[in-house]
């Protein structure tokens, strides 16, 4: 199960999603309240909780078991949560170029310099507004393409806690995948190269590499279902 990060919707893994299907594999790539193709359900109590129920319900509506479930970016919070709430169904987790975050912590909080100004970009809408892809890595008609089907975010991506008690996800196989020309995420990748219990790859591309680089993200995710 594929689930996507800010900005984007179930759309960014179409190419990594036909490669992995092609080569026999189920794949079920995420489609999250309030952002990308359900952009128009976004409501003030749109945010993570919400997030980690779209996932469980997708696991559960299916019958999932023994997944490999994948979070990119913000989505690594939330495959975090589906780890708390249904993790007996879960086969092993990859956080793609993700944040990583521990119980009670905010997305919010990985950016503390910037907090307030992010808050404020809501405005009365309660979206944040999207970030341009050339920032992310993307460039020429790769970046337009992305730009054209980017969506804001509801605030509560941003602000509400993870509601994780014990960190279940770190008692579970867990594969990091670096993005290495992501500043974004580059002291979460120092900070877990450091910890036990990770089994750390690298991807020489920007944050979003389901669009710039789907065939080494498809590789990357069979080589960790022959580990």
């Amino acid at each position: 199960m594929l689930v996507h990060g800010h900005y984007l919707g179930a759309w960014a893994w179409d190419d990594v999603a036909r490669r992995l299907r092609a080569n026999g594999h189920d794949v079920f790539p995420a489609m999250l309240e309030g952002m990308g193709e359900r952009a128009a359900e976004a409501t003030p109590e749109t945010g993570l909780p919400r997030h980690i129920r779209d996932v469980v319900q997708l696991l559960e509506r299916h019958d999932l078991r023994d997944i490999v479930l994948v979070g990119h970016s913000y989505g690594g919070m939330i495959i975090e949560g589906v780890a708390a709430t249904a993790g007996d169904r879960i086969g092993h987790l990859v956080f793609l170029d993700a944040m990583v975050a521990r119980h009670g912590q905010r997305l919010l909080d990985f950016f503390p310099e910037h907090a307030d100004a992010i808050v404020a970009s809501a405005g009365e809408r309660g979206l944040i507004p999207p970030a341009d892809a050339r920032t992310a890595g993307l460039d020429g008609d790769e970046a337009a393409r992305a730009n054209a089907r980017f969506t804001g975010v509801p605030l509560g991506a941003f602000t509400q806690a993870l509601d994780a008690p014990g960190d279940p996800a770190l008692a579970m196989r867990r594969i990091y995948i670096a993005c290495v020309r992501c500043l974004i995420t580059a002291p979460i990748a120092q900070r877990l190269r450091a910890e036990p219990g990770w089994d750390f790859r690298e991807l020489d591309s920007g944050h979003l590499p389901m669009i710039s680089h789907p065939r080494e993200v498809a590789e990357l995710l069979e080589e960790s279902l022959r580990v």
